[in-house]
């Protein structure tokens, strides 16, 4: 195989070599932070600037997500390489999402990918609640009580299907957001 076309993991030493797509939603100092989170799984080749980022879905270490990749010739030979390293890593699953691009049918179909969900997005708008006999008390989750976490994670396990669950590590990034609370819903 030619040197130009060589695909090799992306290393922190590289970050300050790459040339990101205009349009990318990452500076070079969350790209290495990505690096350093989930190595081995971003790829990239040095000569033509090609590029995949991937990491953690929803900080799950078993669900890789693809978080860019450059549009080119290659882009089917990267996601191939993605594969097989997260294949060496026991990982169970490779997602990509279309939240910032959209790719033809064709592309997915080229890189073996399929539809697992789709996601819709609803946001709901309630102006009053009905005035009813609270039957449930409402205790806040502040991350310290490993008990509560533990509760938390099997009612949302119970909840959402496997792909959907959320792990300790989301949580507790909920948590440190103070736009967020999170309240676990107990009987009387």
């Amino acid at each position: 195989m030619a040197a130009h076309s060589l695909i090799v993991p992306l290393e922190i030493t590289d970050v300050h070599r790459m040339r990101l797509k205009w349009a990318s939603r990452y500076s070079q100092q969350d790209l290495a932070q990505v690096v350093n989170e989930a190595p081995g799984l971003s790829q990239w080749m040095p000569r033509t600037g090609e590029y995949l980022i991937a990491g953690r879905w929803r900080h799950r270490d078993e669900v890789v997500v693809i978080l860019e990749v450059t549009t080119g010739p290659n882009t089917v030979r990267l996601i191939n390489h993605l594969a097989e390293a997260a294949a060496a890593q026991g990982k169970r699953l490779i997602v990509m999402h279309e939240q910032h691009e959209r790719r033809s049918p064709l592309f997915y179909a080229e890189a073996r990918m399929s539809l697992l969900e789709q996601i819709l997005v609803y946001e709901a708008v309630i102006f009053s609640l009905p005035q009813m006999v609270a039957r449930l008390r409402f205790e806040r989750v502040t991350g310290d009580d490993p008990f509560v976490m533990g509760e938390l994670l099997e009612l949302d396990h119970q909840a959402f299907s496997w792909l959907w669950w959320n792990s300790e590590d989301e949580f507790s990034e909920y948590l440190r957001d103070p736009r967020v609370d999170i309240y676990l819903g107990r009987d009387q």
